[in-house]
């Protein structure tokens, strides 16, 4: 279910929040909320290159998702660029939010899964090649994995779960949260990743999965 209705970025996003923007290209950029007014916002990109995501002007769109499988998004454009790095960026935005809900499930299952590091933070990590490893839990909207070496937030991975021996999903995501496991070594970490792109297969596929799982 989608709908549109007018709200202040206040009523659904916070400081300090990973959301995604995306530009002209489709290609969706994770970024860090750093502050926020009325009409605008302020955002932190997370693992970017050299070259700059978005130029000044440009419409981008700006989504949120939630715990559950509720995605927040907003049209704006750029209004300023941080000369220093490009890393930062002023966007004026709509009052008007999309906001389209689904049914939520979340399962606390060991998913087999691999994945191959796009882009990071570190660039040894990208040059690894394929890792596997197990989920913690894992939602219609993202995962969570025990990793070392620990990833980033905003490193951007290509994951293939293993539902079963002949189901496969395969998307791309990004780290939204890395945090110590508190169980000793330090370098092993939390990983919270988001899904950016699930193909509607894909959503209907894990869906799929996730409601098997309850029954």
């Amino acid at each position: 279910m989608s709908e549109k209705v007018a709200g202040l970025f206040g009523d659904y996003l916070k400081k300090g929040l990973a959301v995604s923007v995306q530009g002209k290209s489709d290609e969706q950029v994770a970024a860090i909320v750093e502050e926020i007014s009325p009409d605008s916002i302020w955002l932190n990109l997370q693992g970017r290159g050299s070259e700059p995501a978005f130029s000044q002007g440009t419409e981008v769109q700006i989504h949120y998702w939630d715990e559950g499988a509720t995605v927040y998004s907003w049209v704006g454009n750029v209004l300023e660029i941080d000369d220093a790095d490009d890393q930062h960026l002023c966007l004026s935005v709509s009052a008007e939010v999309s906001i389209q809900r689904r049914k939520s499930y979340r399962a606390r299952a060991r998913v087999p899964f691999s994945f191959t590091v796009v882009e990071a933070g570190d660039s040894a990590l990208v040059a690894e090649g394929v890792r596997e490893s197990k989920t913690k839990n894992i939602s219609s909207g993202g995962l969570l994995f025990r990793d070392d070496p620990a990833l980033g937030v905003g490193d951007r991975l290509a994951p293939k779960l293993h539902l079963s021996p002949s189901q496969q999903v395969e998307t791309v995501a990004w780290v939204v949260r890395s945090e110590p496991t508190g169980q000793g070594d330090p370098s092993v970490r939390w990983i919270a990743l988001k899904f950016l792109d699930l193909t509607t297969e894909n959503q209907n596929q894990l869906l799929g999965f996730l409601k098997s799982y309850y029954q």
